[in-house]
């Protein structure tokens, strides 16, 4: 077990293409050999997060998909203001 938690943000510029030049969601995860991953950029709409395309073994996914329909902006998503999780002890 690890005693430091190796948290990676990476700026995809698109999920789909990143995910095809590892063979799986789940190779690209594991070259990070991180705890936890934020990916920013995945140019996914809500209607394109799919099961077979965002979930991997061993792993929980969350989303925030953009909720404009302007044009040129679809499938982009804003840095959270807040997370409604805890990671870790509770104190």
């Amino acid at each position: 077990m690890r005693e430091r938690m190796k948290i990676v943000s990476y700026n995809v510029n698109g999920l789909r293409q990143r995910i095809a030049q590892f063979g799986s969601l789940r190779n690209l995860l594991n070259s990070f050999d991180a705890d936890i991953v934020c990916f920013q950029e995945t140019e996914l709409r809500r209607q394109e997060v799919t099961a077979d395309l965002v979930m991997a073994g061993g792993y929980e996914s969350f989303f925030s998909c953009t909720r404009t329909s302007q044009k040129g902006r679809t499938g982009y998503s804003g840095i959270p203001g807040s997370l409604p999780r805890v990671i870790g002890n509770e104190r």
